[in-house]
């Protein structure tokens, strides 16, 4: 781990740096890492390189949320990993996820393309998806006030980031963020089409709010993650 002085934003060279950091007695049974391993290589995502579905099964696992939503589902990598997570720990109420599925312009996944994924890993009795435009209204700030975990990957850049640092979270909750790194600002389209970085938001946040730490995954694509 290495601290940004600076900002006391906390960094993390790989999510197995970042799960040691809390505990060192966690370890994942045989069959949930085959499911996992699978879901690696099932799913085309900028996240399973450096298989982030650990992280998203971890989290779920050992932060034992009761209630867990997502922002952006596309091919159901993130939440998949999440609601084996709470799943097997028979823990949440509902995980919810949102996305424009097949009305999204670019990249994108159809509804019944998820749907059929998530009875794939059996998890449709945890899993439910809506098709919603999560950036109009207040459903973010909604979500962030009012649940234990949650996961945005809204083609993030830094003008989200303000909004949600901007919000309430509710008290003991997670917020896993896409992006992060100083390598995502400056080595994808948030360079190439001149849109707001997100680092220097969260180092102004990290600043400015006492009730909140932050700590980013630097591994490529890299995640933010806000305990609250």
């Amino acid at each position: 781990m290495q601290k940004d002085i600076s900002s006391n934003v906390s960094h993390f060279s790989s999510v197995q740096d970042f799960i040691s950091s809390l505990t060192k007695n966690f370890e994942i049974n045989s069959n949930d890492l085959a499911t996992l391993r699978k879901l690696d290589k099932l799913v085309p995502s900028s996240y399973s390189s450096n298989s982030y579905s650990i992280l998203f099964y971890f989290v779920a696992k050992f932060f034992k949320p009761k209630t867990v939503v997502e922002f952006g589902v596309l091919g159901c990598y993130s939440i998949i990993s999440m609601g084996l997570g709470v799943k097997n720990e028979n823990i949440a109420q509902s995980v919810i996820g949102y996305d424009l599925f097949e009305d999204y312009e670019f990249t994108s996944f159809a509804l019944k393309d998820a749907i059929a994924r998530v009875e794939k890993f059996n998890l449709t009795k945890i899993i439910k998806l809506k098709k919603a435009n999560a950036l109009e209204g207040s459903l973010i700030e909604n979500a962030l006030k009012n649940n234990d975990l949650i996961h945005i990957d809204l083609s993030n850049e830094g003008n989200l980031f303000n909004r949600i640092l901007s919000a309430n979270f509710k008290k003991g909750s997670i917020i896993i963020l896409e992006g992060g790194s100083i390598q995502r600002d400056e080595e994808t389209w948030i360079k190439k089409y001149g849109a707001k970085e997100i680092y220097p938001v969260i180092k102004k946040f990290q600043e400015i709010r006492n009730d909140i730490t932050i700590s980013v995954i630097d591994a490529f694509p890299s995640v933010t993650i806000i305990q609250t």
